[in-house]
């Protein structure tokens, strides 16, 4: 048996900024043979492909300077290109303040039903976001621009009914004005709207750079060592290489659910099992020819099976070797044993018959599925998550991240997870 004080479970973003702000000497143990967690770059063939598209918006000061100026994270400052496309028509993002190069059907409807709601303070508008997503966008932007985009495509991004999620998931996200929509609708958006208007993105090896970077201020990581059971009572940890690690303290990344599934609380099974969540499929798709001059596209239509697409050379010229371009797809489900292959087959012809490419040659396709993607937001999700979490750290494991926690949050939450649990822990020692 091998004993430490504190131990980390995971080297993604949460876990290794937990060992950097606390103890850089602090045992980490990952199951990848790569750090990361899902903020990875597979290479592959020549093209390097992140696990799914991940972009930098670091608002935060500490994160920025910790990042960029602490660590040296080399990047590319981008200014966002984002767009949709419905009507069969590329318009910029967002939708409701780019109604302009609608079909004449489509924007009649969106102002109809913008006319059709009442105009809300900011304190109406945050009461509507206490009940579902359904009513919150209906509410505020009436029945057209909410049926034509909101809703379906939150539900592909989410796999689930709007009307049975909450809009926790929505909290830095801002509500347009009702008045510059209908303006927009005549003219054209000169605007920048949204948490994300700027990014970053790295300059070597994509965002591996951001992960990598932490990692080499370390001095104990343990890669390929996978966390198979937890004893919560007797405070160890079986491995998958044999070992069994005791602990007094444990910062952990495991998704939630898992973590409860692989150990003795039995108690707390029933109550884990309820949490829902989307596994997510990116089909990146290797061609010759040309792609839409963006960032990334959403895709709200109900025939499409996918929900968004992201153009990686677009902001990073070392994805592929060459002039190769990627279409990277993401398609997101609640089944989570659907295969990969068939996906994959059917983006594939999805892609090949949309008019927004030139398509001279597929070089390749590659695949890949993340297990755990969208913790989902039901109404029944904040007592579950809270219940778990506080148990759990009654017995010494502290859950950090966006899985750990069980939300949907950013990589630079993730970094302030880890930094604010040390914090803590320098506190209680």
């Amino acid at each position: 048996m091998i004993q430490h004080d504190t131990v980390v479970i995971g080297a993604g973003l949460a876990g290794l900024s937990f060992a950097y702000h606390y103890d850089k000497n602090l045992p980490v143990y990952e199951s990848n043979d790569i750090v990361g967690g899902l903020v990875r770059t597979i290479d592959y063939k020549g093209c390097k492909f992140d696990l799914a598209p991940h972009l930098l918006h670091l608002r935060n000061p500490y994160v920025r300077e910790l990042v960029f100026d602490k660590l040296g994270l080399e990047v590319e400052t981008h200014k966002r290109k984002a767009h949709i496309y419905y009507d069969k028509v590329i318009i910029p993002y967002p939708f409701e303040l780019n109604l302009l190069n609608l079909s004449e059907k489509t924007k009649r409807e969106c102002l109809e039903g913008l006319n059709e709601v009442k105009h809300l303070t900011r304190e109406e508008e945050l009461e509507t976001r206490k009940g579902s997503y359904r009513d919150y966008a209906l509410k505020c932007f009436g029945s057209g621009i909410a049926n034509h985009y909101l809703l379906p495509y939150n539900r592909k991004i989410w796999d689930t009914d709007p009307a049975d999620m909450t809009c926790e998931f929505m909290s830095h996200l801002i509500t347009v004005d009702k008045d510059k929509i209908k303006q927009n609708a005549f003219e054209e958006n000169t605007d920048s709207f949204g948490y994300n208007v700027d990014f970053y993105y790295p300059v070597k090896k994509g965002i591996q750079d951001l992960a990598d970077i932490f990692a080499q201020q370390l001095g104990n990581i343990k890669l390929n060592t996978t966390a198979k059971f937890f004893n919560t009572r007797n405070k160890t940890i079986e491995m998958s290489d044999g070992t069994v690690v005791k602990y007094n303290r444990l910062a952990s990344t495991v998704p939630l659910q898992s973590i409860i599934r692989n150990s003795d609380r039995d108690d707390l099974k029933p109550l884990a099992d309820e949490l829902v969540y989307t596994s997510v499929y990116t089909v990146n798709i290797v061609i010759k020819g040309k792609v839409p001059d963006t960032h990334w596209m959403y895709f709200p239509d109900k025939e499409l099976s996918f929900y968004r697409i992201s153009y990686p050379k677009n902001y990073f010229k070392k994805a592929t070797p060459n002039d190769e371009q990627i279409i990277a797809v993401e398609v997101g489900s609640r089944n989570h044993s659907l295969s990969i292959d068939q996906i994959e087959q059917k983006v594939v012809e999805e892609i090949k018959r949309m008019p927004i490419f030139q398509i001279d040659e597929i070089v390749f396709v590659h695949s890949i599925k993340i297990p755990v993607a969208y913790c989902i937001y039901e109404p029944k999700r904040p007592p579950i998550v809270e219940q778990l979490i506080t148990t759990l750290e009654k017995d010494g494991i502290y859950q950090i991240g966006r899985y750990g926690r069980w939300e949907y949050s950013s990589m630079q939450d993730a970094i302030m997870d880890g930094k604010l649990l040390a914090d803590k822990f320098r506190t209680n020692d």
